[in-house]
């Protein structure tokens, strides 16, 4: 799969200030983390949104400087404070640390899950 950068930067431009190459770079990290390209029960036409969500999630964290939940925020003098990640033993939480990784994370739920069971009729 390749990073169509310019529709990215259209969808996400609150990332005008990171360079092509940190976003590219973003692109391969999420590539890794999802294991979406080679995933065959994920629609060719969701894996791009999918992919945008995740780089968004490690923009988002990267321009932070912290993985935490933010506590605060001023904007006078600037002051942010973030705190300790939460964890509830999901794996969610990390996903959680942002609009996009939330997104992304309810996105890829039904992929996520195991199978349905049905048990079969008996047989006469």
């Amino acid at each position: 799969m390749t990073f169509d950068l310019a529709k990215f930067r259209s969808i996400y431009p609150q990332f005008a200030d990171l360079a092509d190459a940190q976003l590219e770079f973003m692109w391969q990290n999420a590539l890794i983390i999802s294991g979406i390209e080679s995933d065959s029960r994920i629609p060719a036409a969701q894996k791009e949104n999918l992919l945008f969500m995740l780089v968004c999630h490690l923009a988002t964290l990267a321009t932070r400087g912290a993985t935490g939940a933010m506590l605060s925020a001023q904007q006078g003098d600037v002051h942010i404070a973030f705190g300790q990640m939460q964890t509830t033993g999901g794996d969610g939480d990390w996903y959680n640390l942002t609009p996009c990784g939330a997104a992304y994370w309810q996105a890829i739920k039904g992929y996520r899950l195991g199978g349905l069971y049905f048990p079969g009729s008996k047989r006469l």
